[in-house]
């Protein structure tokens, strides 16, 4: 037994292993992604935004972050173009879980970190969310001069 445990503090065997239980969130305000289309992408409340990024990059990107992404307003006028944010997962480190044997006996629970990432900056195209705002106060002036 006291030979399994120097050849553990020494790195030849590892009885460890890590075990990735939870990703954390990294957005601040979440958005679900209903749909991409080419380069424009549709947001689950309707707006469609358009990228300079192509349908493969898109894809690539809003799949790594579970179909949400994060809008920070960067144009004017104000509400029309956005860098687009997803998350980032980070790779595990596997110095201090390799070794040369690896037993994977004992798993170790591990929440991994993401960051957040930059992956593209959009336009929007139809906001339909403003378009809904407009339509009510239409009808509410309609039925009050009725």
């Amino acid at each position: 037994m006291a030979v399994l445990l120097f050849l553990d503090l020494f790195g030849i065997i590892k009885f460890t292993y890590p075990k990735i239980v939870k990703i954390e969130n990294t957005l601040n305000n979440p958005i679900k992604v209903s749909k991409i289309n080419g380069n424009q992408i549709i947001l689950e409340d309707g707006r469609i935004i358009e990228t300079q990024l192509n349908n493969e990059k898109l894809n690539y990107w809003i799949k790594k972050s579970d179909f949400f992404i994060e809008l920070k307003d960067v144009g004017k006028p104000i509400g029309i173009c956005f860098d687009l944010y997803s998350n980032n997962p980070r790779g595990l480190c596997g110095n201090q879980w390799g070794g040369m044997i690896m037993l994977k006996i004992i798993p170790i629970p591990i929440t991994m970190k993401a960051h957040r990432h930059r992956f593209a900056f959009g336009e929007i195209l139809i906001n339909r969310k403003s378009q809904q705002k407009d339509a009510l106060k239409s009808d509410s002036a309609i039925a009050e001069s009725e």
